[in-house]
């Protein structure tokens, strides 16, 4: 259904992908998000939509993993879900058929322009913000650090990264120092006194 495809704006940050790194991105990206190895994506670079049969081993250095993009053949499968293009969309409806479809559009304003085009029934406009923010960081690794093997490159922004390795882990809370632990014990028989303090096999103490 047309109406369900929204679209998000993303910025590249003064990068200036290939039509073939920034495909590679994308095929890492998958990889990262699906744990597999093997996909069959979209691909258009100069207007023309190919099926590419890739597969992404996260195990070589980045100047390997961006040598090539996979096997190619004219023309879309019905069943392919996922896009990349360089440049302009071509003119036809696979782009309302696909999940999601990442865009780089080189002629925005002499500066390149990342786009993502979503299913509004499958993806939160949030997500798709995520999508983007995850597609721009693993950009970033793969033209920044040629030697890193791809399965190091990270993935989330430093916004992520703090929320799930800090603020998530927040789990200290206020405490007396004269508390001692026995006196936690006693005050929290006292607060729940009917609880379960303790359970073996069939026999239950509160």
């Amino acid at each position: 259904n047309p109406s369900q495809v929204k679209t998000c704006v993303g910025t590249l940050d003064g990068l200036t992908p290939s039509p073939q790194l920034g495909m590679r991105s994308f095929q890492l990206l998958l990889a990262r998000y699906t744990e597999q190895s093997e996909f069959l994506v979209g691909y258009s670079d100069q207007g023309i939509w190919m099926a590419v049969s890739s597969s992404v081993d996260e195990d070589v250095t980045c100047r390997s993993f961006t040598s090539s993009i996979g096997s190619t053949s004219e023309g879309l499968q019905s069943e392919v879900r996922l896009g990349f293009v360089f440049g302009a969309i071509p003119h036809s409806d696979a782009p309302r058929r696909m999940d999601f479809l990442v865009q780089i559009d080189p002629t925005q304003n002499a500066e390149q322009k990342l786009i993502l085009h979503f299913d509004s029934s499958l993806f939160r406009d949030a997500t798709a913000q995520s999508i983007l923010s995850h597609y721009v960081a693993l950009l970033q690794g793969l033209f920044e650090n040629t030697d890193l093997p791809v399965h190091r490159l990270p993935m989330l922004s430093e916004t992520e990264t703090d929320i799930l390795t800090f603020q998530r882990n927040k789990t200290s809370v206020p405490r007396d120092p004269s508390d001692t632990l026995v006196s936690l014990f006693e005050r929290q028989v006292e607060a729940t006194p009917t609880s379960t303090a303790l359970v073996l096999g069939e026999t239950a103490l509160t």
